[in-house]
């Protein structure tokens, strides 16, 4: 399992993710690194900055599986 694993499961669930909820879960320290990699494979998201700093990645494609990805 990569660290994309667990942010590509809570993407499709919620729709978003954010760095405290990464940081809180221990998922990852680097969001912004692996929405960077999801971006590379497809993926778009529109990017939320909050009042409290807290950044918050909304998903606006999600990209077609294939047999390879």
């Amino acid at each position: 399992m990569t660290q994309l694993d667990p942010i590509i499961a809570i993407l499709e669930r919620d729709g978003q993710i954010d760095n405290f909820h990464c940081i809180t879960n221990r998922l990852t320290l680097r969001l912004g690194a692996r929405i960077y990699d999801l971006k590379k494979r497809g993926w778009d998201f529109r990017t939320d900055t909050r009042a409290d700093k807290n950044t918050v990645y909304v998903v606006t494609k999600i990209p077609e599986r294939t047999l390879f990805s």
